[in-house]
């Protein structure tokens, strides 16, 4: 079987991997670059930035050890009047590390299809028909269309971006995210939001030859009827893997239920919805810390990370991390 695949986001390129590791052979079209927003704008960044805030926490803490910085005080405020000192955030080069970050691994995705041969299409990619999918100036045919366009952030009417940057220290985004308005364009039955209307096996209505998932679809799961899956990464994965199953394999209808969802807001901080259950605070983070811990791959990793957070629960943070030095000099060399 022949798949092709418009998107390569969370559920595009999880869909890619299962197929091709249960025999199809897989066309990846994807214009912005592998990872999706997930890897290129939202969660690889949203963590490098969270990192600099830690670090920059880290030095607040330096005065106990005698470690002045000319114009702070020992929390790291500046002092009235004081010269501006040395410790600032260079903004530039801020945005230069996430940015490598999120190519690097939007590198390590490509390597993971390349590795499981999976071909992957550099270009903006669009419908032709129900097995022909035009990239560029390139024209795959296909048994099977998967669209995984994903989403953007919703705009709210009278608050639309114009360029203007505001230096804050808080943001609180409470607008979420639409369907890529770009399907719009394929003449494909749409919800009232712009998402794809799909059945329980991700067929597009009234196409038997083109499936969609993701944030740019409206995905029914069977283990929660009334309530269409929500454009979440951890959605789209698992809609990703029962899709290419059934394209390979035995089909069966897409059941999900989801235990719950889980946020850390700081150090010893955050909110969970556990199987209805709301937690707070230090159990929240606690049961956040948990979840990330089940999900890391290799029991080596597993044994490090978590004497690593077990330390950390009752000592503060070593102010001698030798990742902080970065490269090292030869001895000599200025």
């Amino acid at each position: 079987m022949r798949i092709a695949i418009i998107g390569g986001g969370p559920g595009g390129y999880e869909a890619a991997l299962v197929a091709a590791q249960l025999g199809a052979q897989v066309t990846v079209v994807e214009a912005d670059g592998l990872g999706g927003a997930c890897v290129l704008t939202d969660c690889v960044p949203s963590k490098t930035l969270i990192a600099t805030s830690e670090t920059m926490g880290i030095l607040g803490g330096s005065a106990g050890l005698g470690i002045r910085i000319e114009g702070y005080d020992g929390l790291m405020r500046p002092r009235p009047g004081a010269p501006a000192g040395p410790v600032a955030v260079d903004a530039a080069r801020l945005n230069g590390r996430v940015k490598a970050l999120a190519v690097a691994q939007s590198a390590d995705v490509a390597a993971r299809l390349a590795a499981e041969g999976v071909e992957v299409i550099y270009a903006r990619g669009r419908l032709a028909g129900p097995h022909t999918v035009v990239a560029g100036d390139r024209e795959v045919t296909a048994g099977v269309v998967l669209l995984a366009t994903g989403g953007v952030p919703r705009q709210l009417p009278g608050a639309e971006p114009d360029g203007e940057r505001i230096l804050t220290g808080t943001l609180v985004w409470t607008a979420g995210v639409r369907a890529h308005p770009s399907l719009s364009e394929l003449g494909l039955p749409l919800d009232d939001r712009g998402r794809l209307v799909v059945d329980s096996m991700f067929r597009v209505e009234g196409h038997d030859n083109v499936y969609a998932l993701g944030d740019g679809a409206r995905v029914p799961n069977e283990a929660t009827p009334d309530h269409p899956d929500p454009p979440t990464s951890q959605h789209a994965l698992r809609q990703a893997r029962r899709l290419a199953k059934n394209l390979c394999g035995s089909p069966s209808p897409y059941r999900y239920r989801m235990l719950g969802q889980v946020a850390t807001l700081g150090r010893y901080k955050g909110i969970a919805d556990v199987v209805g259950v709301r937690l707070r605070g230090f159990p929240a983070w606690f049961v956040t810390r948990t979840y990330h811990l089940y999900q890391l791959p290799l029991l080596s990793r597993k044994l490090r990370v978590v004497a690593d957070w077990t330390v950390s629960l009752f000592f503060r943070r070593d102010i001698a991390e030798l990742g902080m030095l970065g490269q090292r000099r030869r001895l000599g060399d200025d």
